[in-house]
C-alpha cells in the first residue's frame, strides 16, 4: 500500500520545463505474483519488488 501512495503522488507532480513542454515523473513499482523462483542449480530463491522509473512529455501546441 505504500508503494501505491508514493506513485499516486509522484504522478500529479507535473513540471512545465517550458510553455509548450510538460514532463511529469512516472514511478511504477512492480510485485512479482510469485515469492520464490527456480536457479539454474535447483535451489529456490526468492524473488524482489522491481522498480521502474519513468518520464512522461507531453508537448502543447
Amino acid at each position: 500500500m505504500l508503494e501505491f501512495s508514493l506513485a499516486s503522488r509522484l504522478r500529479s507532480d507535473n513540471l512545465a520545463a517550458t510553455k509548450w513542454l510538460g514532463l511529469t515523473v512516472d514511478p511504477q513499482f512492480v510485485n512479482p505474483g510469485l515469492e520464490k523462483t527456480l536457479k539454474s542449480s535447483g535451489e529456490l530463491k526468492d524473488v524482489n519488488t522491481a522498480v521502474v522509473a519513468g518520464l512522461r512529455a507531453s508537448v502543447r501546441r
